[in-house]
C-alpha cells in the first residue's frame, strides 16, 4: 500500500487510462474504457453447440425411431445416409437439404411412406430398392442426383419428382408392379443408361424436358404402356431398345428431335402402328424393327446412314414396297455397312408418291 498525493491506492500512483490513450483493433470502439465489438461486426452465428443440430458429418444410418429424432434439425449429412428399418412404417426429415454421399434404403419390409420435403441433392447414388410396401415417395424440391438412381421393388402407383433436373449415372425404374405413371416435367441429362423394365400396369412415361441420355435408352417389357413423350429427346449415345411393350403407342411413338443413335431396336410391340423420328440421320451400328404385329407406317426420313446390320422383318402389315425405298434412301446417302435382311413383311402393296410423300396401297 502506498500513498500519492494523499490518496490511498493498493496498486501504484498515477492516472487512470483516458480513453484517448486506448488503441482499439479495426472492428471494435472504446466502450467504459474497454474495446467492444462494432455492432455491424457483432458475431451472430450460432454458438458451437449449436452446429451440430444442422450439420452431421459423416455416415449416418437409421434402424428405428429414436435414429430419425437424432436427425430432426439436422440440414445436411456430409455422408452417406443409409435406412435400414425393417420396423418402420413411415420416415419423415422436414429439414434435411442435402446428402453428400449415397442414399440408400433397401429391404424395409413394412416401410409405406417415406418423405425428404426439403431435400435437394444427392452427391451420390440414390437408391430405393426392395421395399415392397412402399406406396409414398415425396421428394418435392430434389433437383439434383449426382451418382445413378434406382427406384425398384416396390408398390408406389406413380413416380413424380417435379423438380429433379439431371442424373449424373444412370437412372432405373424396375419391377413396380402397381405404377400407373412415370413423370419427370424438369429432368433434361440422364448420364447414363435409362432403364424403365417390367411394369404391369405402367401406362404412360412423360419426360417433356429430357434432351441427352450418355448410354442407352431400354424400354422393356412394360405390358400396358402405351405413350412415351419425349419432345426434345436428341442424343442417346448408344442404343434405344424398345422391346415387348404390348400396348406400346396404340397410334404411334413419336421422337420428333432424336437425330442420332449406335442402334435401333424395335421389337414385339404387338400394338404399335407407327413410329417417327424424322430427324433421325445416323444410326452408327445397327438397325433391327421386327415382330411388331400392327406396325404399318413410320418416318425416318433423315436417315443416311447405317453403319451395321439393316434388319426390317417380320411385321405382317407393314408394306416391303415402303422398307425398299428406305433401304434405297440410305444407299443414296452413306449407304449400309454390313447386311440387309427384309424378309416376312407385306409384300402384296404397292407404293406410290403423294405430294412428296410414299403411301402405301395394301389389299
Amino acid at each position: 500500500m502506498y500513498v500519492c498525493a494523499g490518496v490511498l491506492l493498493f496498486i501504484g500512483c498515477g492516472e487512470a487510462p483516458r480513453s484517448s490513450d486506448l488503441t482499439c483493433d479495426p472492428g471494435t470502439h472504446e466502450e467504459n474504457g474497454q474495446c467492444a465489438p462494432d455492432r455491424d461486426n457483432a458475431d451472430t452465428t450460432d454458438p458451437p453447440n449449436n452446429i451440430a443440430e444442422k450439420f452431421h458429418q459423416g455416415p449416418f444410418t437409421i434402424t428405428n425411431t429414436m435414429e430419425v429424432k437424432t436427425l430432426d434439425g439436422v440440414t445436411a449429412i456430409t455422408g452417406d445416409l443409409n435406412i435400414n428399418a425393417p420396423g418402420l412404417s413411415s420416415i419423415e426429415l422436414p429439414s434435411l437439404t442435402s446428402v453428400g454421399g449415397n442414399l440408400d434404403m433397401q429391404s424395409n419390409d413394412v416401410l409405406e411412406s417415406f418423405s425428404l420435403p426439403a431435400l435437394t441433392e444427392v452427391g451420390g447414388f440414390l437408391s430405393v430398392s426392395s421395399n415392397t410396401a412402399l406406396t409414398s415417395f415425396d421428394l418435392p424440391k430434389l433437383s439434383k442426383v449426382g451418382g445413378q438412381m434406382d427406384l425398384k421393388d416396390s408398390v408406389l402407383t406413380s413416380f413424380h419428382l417435379p423438380e429433379l433436373q439431371s442424373v449424373g449415372s444412370g437412372l432405373w425404374v424396375e419391377n413396380n408392379n402397381a405404377m400407373t405413371s412415370f413423370d419427370l416435367p424438369k429432368l433434361t441429362t440422364v448420364g447414363d443408361e435409362l432403364k424403365v423394365y417390367y411394369h404391369d400396369v405402367l401406362t404412360s412415361l412423360t419426360l417433356p424436358a429430357l434432351t441427352e441420355i450418355g448410354n442407352d435408352f431400354d424400354l422393356w417389357g412394360n405390358s400396358m404402356l402405351e405413350t412415351v413423350t419425349c419432345p426434345v429427346l436428341s442424343v442417346i449415345t448408344y442404343n434405344l431398345i424398345i422391346q415387348d411393350n404390348e400396348a406400346l403407342a396404340k397410334t404411334s411413338l413419336d421422337l420428333p428431335a432424336l437425330t442420332s443413335v449406335t442402334s435401333l431396336w424395335l421389337s414385339g410391340n404387338s400394338a404399335m402402328t407407327s413410329f417417327s423420328m424424322p430427324l433421325l440421320a445416323k444410326v452408327g451400328d445397327n438397325l433391327s424393327v421386327h415382330d411388331n404385329t400392327r406396325l404399318d407406317l413410320f418416318d425416318l426420313s433423315a436417315l443416311t446412314q447405317v453403319g451395321g446390320t439393316f434388319q426390317i422383318g417380320t411385321n405382317p402389315a407393314l408394306a416391303q414396297c415402303l422398307i425398299d425405298a428406305l433401304l434405297a434412301q440410305i444407299q443414296a446417302g452413306e449407304g449400309v455397312g454390313t447386311n440387309t435382311k427384309t424378309d416376312s413383311n407385306n409384300g402384296y402393296c404397292t407404293c406410290t408418291d403423294f405430294k412428296g410423300v410414299l403411301e402405301a396401297s395394301c389389299p
